[in-house]
């Protein structure tokens, strides 16, 4: 009797454990399965941010794209608030979304122009930054995306943090993400 007790026991433990490693759809009332990620990115950064997030969320990661301009005339547009620019991206299939995009001087064009062009019940907004006025420009977007939708959080990232800690923002975004999206 002990025998197949303890062999049931490591039946439910490897299966625990394989359910697990195959990663979350589903974790404490977040179904990552309606969830959106998005992201928009010019040097790679927040897209090697998007791409990993969301494999460990088990979603498909999908990208703004833009005309390819050298980067002083970016550096020049960013300087001219509230500019959009034309922008190709998918349209949203759920009505909760991730956006991943970097902080420019005032303006990120293409994500001016995405968060004018959707709408989300929730939003994320996850912002990668280099290291200065990143709140202020946290709280633009955040009044942009609530244009257009309900609940928008903004999440800020420091592109070197990343960099040199990767995992550990990582561990710590999937908590946070889990706590914004659990279902009441």
């Amino acid at each position: 009797m002990q025998g197949r007790f303890t062999k049931s026991i490591q039946a439910e433990i490897i299966n625990s454990l394989e359910s697990f490693n195959s990663g979350p759809t589903q974790w404490a009332g977040v179904n990552f399965l309606d969830l959106d990620l998005y992201y928009f990115s010019y040097t790679g950064i927040s897209e090697t941010l998007a791409k990993d997030l969301a494999k460990r969320l088990k979603l498909t990661p999908k990208a703004l794209k833009t005309y390819s301009l050298p980067y002083p005339l970016w550096l020049f547009l960013s300087f001219i608030p509230s500019l959009k620019i034309k922008t190709f991206f998918e349209r949203p299939s759920f009505k909760r979304g991730i956006f991943i995009f970097p902080k420019w001087t005032f303006n990120c064009p293409p994500a001016t122009t995405f968060l004018t062009e959707v709408s989300f019940e929730k939003l994320l907004l996850i912002i990668t930054y280099g290291g200065f006025k990143e709140k202020s420009y946290g709280k633009y977007y955040q009044k942009l995306g609530f244009k257009n939708s309900k609940e928008v959080t903004v999440l800020y990232v420091r592109r070197k943090d990343f960099l040199q800690n990767k995992e550990k923002i990582l561990e710590n975004l999937v908590s946070e993400i889990f706590k914004i999206f659990k279902d009441p």
